[in-house]
């Protein structure tokens, strides 16, 4: 129940604070002096600097919910991807998701496999996620890790069951258009 009210409570915020003037049409920014481009439909919402990400992007509300994309840097120079090493650490991300479901009162319901992926113009992305319920709702939520130019960055993605079919797809093709950019 905490973790409902937590939720609502972030929600609330997040809708307040889009109402005012910190939202752009932003389709390059900068990270750490290394710029990124992205493209997101006309009915998401971009929020630089915002709740501790770098940038967080906002779909359209629904049900009360909205899908909620967060980029943020993470402070690894020439850091190596092992995929053997990040399989092998599996055990170590569902223990951590599940003590934080029994936190807030939640079951989970499907753990998501390491995988790499190939996104459109990023080729070595590693990812892992899982679903799962609190209270009446279900969510999914998506880690994705990258380096851009040596650099680590992660993109984290939630999402509830009710906004999949409207969605889903949307995510999918943010993602897919996150450029990382030469160094001018």
């Amino acid at each position: 129940m905490k973790a409902i009210k937590y939720f609502t409570f972030t929600l609330s915020i997040i809708f307040v604070l889009l109402n005012k003037e910190c939202l752009a049409d932003i389709s390059v920014y900068e990270v750490n002096k290394i710029k990124f481009s992205i493209d997101s439909p006309s009915d998401w919402q971009m929020a630089p600097d915002f709740l501790g990400s770098d940038l967080t992007l906002l779909g359209p509300f629904k049900n009360d919910r909205r899908p909620i994309i967060t980029f943020s840097s993470i402070p690894l120079d020439d850091y190596h991807f092992d995929s053997d090493d990040l399989k092998k650490n599996e055990a170590n991300y569902h223990s951590g998701r599940i003590s934080w479901l029994k936190k807030n009162k939640g079951t989970p319901i499907d753990f998501y496999s390491y995988k790499k992926l190939n996104w459109s113009s990023l080729k070595d992305v590693h990812g892992i996620g899982y679903k799962y319920k609190i209270g009446k709702n279900t969510f999914e939520e998506m880690s994705y890790f990258f380096k851009c130019r040596s650099k680590v960055f992660n993109i984290s993605t939630l999402i509830s069951e009710n906004q999949q079919k409207e969605n889903k797809f949307k995510i999918e093709s943010i993602l897919n258009s996150l450029t990382c950019l030469p160094k001018k």
